[in-house]
């Protein structure tokens, strides 16, 4: 089993660098225990998506053009890589599953048939902040985010959540 890793190591969101130790480690874990995968092997390739969709789709074009076969990606990071690695991924009829990628995008099965991911999509922040503001009483909200663009991006989604609920 080849496993592609698209892991943010430059660019906005770099933490692919103190994560890539990880995947090293989990897949000589696996490839140790037996019981895990009998009679199979867990193989990777990495390339940096760059936290941006041009250097995801070059990372991505990267994997691909390796001459082994990929049987599933991981990553990338960021939303602005995933939108256009997940069209890459199911066009060659490959999984694809995230571990940061939060655009509400992501979530429509039509447009991302084959896209996956461990974290919830940004979206689903804003009913429990407003069911908390709202048990509490409090009108008035003040957030504090980056300007870097995943976190801007989820705080103006935020935002908008906490507007539409009629909270300041």
């Amino acid at each position: 089993i080849h496993l592609a890793l698209l892991l943010p190591m430059s660019g906005a969101w770099d933490v692919g660098r103190r994560i890539a130790g990880a995947a090293a480690l989990a897949v000589e874990r696996v490839n140790a225990d037996m019981a895990l995968l009998p009679g199979r092997r867990l193989e990777y390739s990495w390339a940096d998506s760059g936290c941006s969709a041009q250097q995801g789709l070059a990372a991505m074009g990267e994997l691909l053009g390796n001459e082994q076969k990929i049987d599933a990606v991981i990553g990338p990071g960021c939303s602005s890589a995933c939108k256009v690695t997940a069209y890459l991924s199911a066009g060659q009829d490959i999984p694809q599953i995230s571990y940061g990628c939060t655009s509400p995008t992501l979530s429509e099965k039509v447009e991302y048939p084959l896209f996956s991911r461990t974290v919830a999509p940004e979206t689903s922040k804003g009913p429990a902040l407003i069911a908390l503001m709202n048990h509490n009483k409090w009108r008035k909200a003040v957030m504090l985010t980056s300007t870097d663009g995943v976190h801007l991006e989820s705080g103006q989604g935020l935002a908008r959540q906490l507007e539409a609920a009629g909270i300041e």
